[in-house]
């Protein structure tokens, strides 16, 4: 991710992954991460060389549930599938 940008994984949906642009104050993308069911993202991360971003998402309403982990390509600003 760029120095000057902001990523958020949020729920909106099926859960959304935002990206702020804070030099130019305004929204990069904004786009669904094809969360199944109930789940909401709860966790974003990114790779040590900021190449893949790692979003937990997992449905709070279902303790035996474990989560699910989506790779996003933060060049491309697409979840891999």
């Amino acid at each position: 991710p760029g120095t000057d940008e902001a990523w958020s994984a949020h729920f909106g949906g099926a859960g959304l992954l935002t990206v702020y642009n804070f030099r130019e104050e305004r929204v990069v993308v904004s786009f669904p991460l094809r969360i199944s069911g109930n789940s909401i993202p709860v966790f974003l991360a990114f790779s040590a060389d900021g190449r893949s971003a790692y979003v937990v998402a997992r449905n709070p309403g279902s303790p035996a549930e474990r989560g699910n982990v989506l790779i996003v390509d933060a060049a491309t600003r697409s979840v891999r599938t």
